[in-house]
């Protein structure tokens, strides 16, 4: 009996390509030396490892993961908060100006002095 033999990926991948260009698996497998069984059966995995990546590559929308859904929700999330957030920031200035009147509005500041405390004033 022979001893058992591993073979890479790789090599798999070069024996089907090979038997691919050849056109025939048999006479492949016999200049390799291996079964022509086991070259059909690497063909088959080779085929579906393919089949998933192209799979996964080219998914469509309809078919989207759990890990993608999340993603799609959270972002949503995050342009809603954005929007209120942006939203709501001329409406508050808007409060602020029509409550305080023209004298704190935007384009008017305020004279403030460096001095953090007036002259004569106390603080308590």
């Amino acid at each position: 009996m022979k001893p058992r033999r591993n073979f890479d990926l790789t090599y798999k991948k070069m024996a089907v390509e090979m038997a691919k260009a050849k056109g025939s698996v048999s006479a492949t497998a016999r200049e390799l030396d291996i079964d022509p069984q086991m070259l059909r059966r690497w063909r088959k995995q080779i085929g579906q490892i393919n089949d998933r990546v192209a799979n996964e590559r080219y998914r469509l929308p309809s078919e989207k993961t759990a890990e993608q859904l999340e993603i799609q929700q959270l972002r949503k999330q995050l342009r809603e908060a954005e929007l209120e957030r942006d939203g709501a920031a001329p409406r508050i200035l808007k409060e602020a100006v029509s409550q305080r009147g023209p004298a704190f509005s935007p384009r008017k500041i305020p004279n403030v002095s460096a001095d953090p405390q007036p002259k004569g004033a106390v603080w308590g």
